[in-house]
């Protein structure tokens, strides 16, 4: 019975030594070591869980966007404009036709948490992007969206999952991917483009006070009749 006490006190002792323990420090540059290549590389997933619509590996690779050259042996980014506080850059992932693009912003006196909010709350989603007509909640992760595209594309609409959560050197993601659901069938008479994987990564800035960086990051396919060339001269465009 001794020996079974001192078992737990052990195990509870180390229990709350865990924790209370801060976490390993991570190198803010560059992104894409230690743990999330560790990610990248295992089976982390649980198979016997229900699959989450955006996995910890596409985490860790959306996370890797950050470096020139990302976690998929593709090509590095090219710039397509560069000005004071925001760049943009482009790249044609492996095994796919559809562009993506990153665009990479410096917002001065603005808070991460403020960024986070425009980018998650679905009121605010509409209220600064002037494309955005229509976003709202389905389930806790699901969101549905509709955008207006310029003649002769037509309106767009986009149901996603949705992952929030931290990042390894104190920042935060905010990710989405085309899902499905059974109460939000196709609207008729519009095209449903296809989120491959799209979101944020949001920072305070390490050198400059007062200011937030941010990662934008889209790979979309916009769907419908349209050639291939003049959806990625379009997704270049507007960025």
């Amino acid at each position: 019975a001794e020996s079974s006490n001192a078992n737990r006190l052990n195990k509870k002792n180390a229990i709350n030594a865990s924790a209370s323990s801060p976490p390993p420090p991570f190198s803010e540059q560059p992104f894409s070591g230690g743990v999330i290549w560790q990610i990248l590389n295992s089976d982390s997933d649980n198979e016997a869980a229900p699959a989450p619509v955006i996995t910890s590996k596409e985490v860790a690779f959306a996370l890797s966007m950050r470096d020139n050259t990302p976690m998929d042996n593709g090509p590095a980014w090219s710039v397509i404009r560069s000005q004071p506080n925001m760049t943009i850059y482009k790249r044609w992932p492996p095994n796919s036709n559809v562009l993506m693009v990153r665009i990479t912003m410096l917002l001065e006196d603005v808070d991460p948490k403020i960024v986070e909010k425009h980018v998650t709350v679905p009121s605010l989603m509409v209220s600064w992007s002037d494309a955005t007509t229509e976003y709202r909640k389905v389930d806790t992760d699901t969101f549905y969206s509709r955008y207006a595209f310029p003649s002769p594309l037509g309106d767009r609409e986009m149901l996603e999952g949705r992952h929030v959560g931290d990042t390894p050197c104190g920042g935060r993601v905010v990710l989405f991917k085309s899902t499905t659901h059974p109460d939000v069938p196709e609207t008729p008479g519009l095209v449903r483009g296809e989120t491959l994987l799209a979101g944020y990564i949001i920072s305070a800035h390490e050198t400059r006070p007062n200011t937030t960086l941010v990662h934008f990051v889209s790979h979309s396919d916009i769907k419908g009749n349209i050639p291939t060339f003049l959806v990625n001269s379009m997704a270049a465009k507007v960025a």
